[in-house]
């Protein structure tokens, strides 16, 4: 049975899991600091809460494309996915911070969006290659720290940083921080190896969940709960 003491195989997969965590943090703060600023930034770009709604309704649409940004990982490589994640959600930022449109806003959570579809699997197909399934799920939970550290912690410091400079300051912020992410972990990750020349279709792969039954069901019950949480997200921030 292969060793279930992750740190002995791979001296550096703590660091790597610290790290993961960390990038997962900034991921997500820049996700989430929308919904309970929202009525703040909709004043900064001019716009009432119904438009910039609708901004928001375009970044969740794009989750549809999951299946297609979150095959990258398995064409181009795990590290070169997580790297090519982190430069769209930068990208996607830092334009808010220079160009602060509605129209511009818009494509930056767009951009922001499609680097943490991409990032995301990756991360975990990275974690999942190396780490035992036994162990794997003490993994996957470190990493979804992130979620709940980017309310805890990243909230109130996108909220201090609002107070100060203003509704855009946080987005420059997190830019950066992004790219600080791209450089640990261009130096932290391994090359990523040759990918399999022999690979599943997305089509067949597509095809095989849409005649699974309980991969249907887990799909609509996963559409639900992510409708019913966009909106409350969308609605609480303007009720206080």
């Amino acid at each position: 049975m292969p060793s279930l003491n992750v740190a002995s195989r791979h001296p550096r997969l703590r660091s790597q899991l610290i790290a993961f965590s960390a990038v997962r943090t900034v991921l997500n703060t820049g996700y989430r600091m929308v919904y309970p600023f929202l009525p703040v930034m909709a004043r900064g770009l001019g716009v009432d809460l119904e438009t910039m709604a609708l901004a928001i309704t375009a970044r969740s649409a794009l989750g549809m494309a999951g299946p297609f940004l979150g095959g990258t990982a398995d064409a181009r490589g795990r590290k070169t996915a997580m790297l090519l994640g982190l430069v769209l959600f930068s990208l996607g930022l830092g334009i808010v911070g220079l160009w602060p449109t509605f129209g511009v806003f818009t494509a930056g959570l767009l951009l922001a969006m499609a680097g943490k579809i991409i990032f995301d699997p990756a991360m975990q197909a990275y974690l999942g290659d190396r780490i035992h399934y036994a162990r794997r799920g003490l993994a996957i939970a470190l990493t979804e720290l992130g979620w709940s550290a980017s309310f805890f912690i990243g909230m109130p410091l996108v909220g201090w940083l609002i107070d100060r400079r203003g509704w855009r300051a946080p987005f420059p912020v997190l830019a950066l921080l992004g790219v600080v992410a791209f450089v640990a972990l261009t130096r932290l990750l391994p090359s990523d190896e040759r990918p399999q020349a022999a690979r599943q279709s997305l089509r067949r792969s597509l095809r095989s969940v849409l005649r699974h039954r309980p991969a249907l069901a887990g799909l609509c019950l996963g559409l639900l709960v992510s409708a019913a949480n966009e909106l409350v997200g969308i609605i609480f921030g303007a009720w206080m």
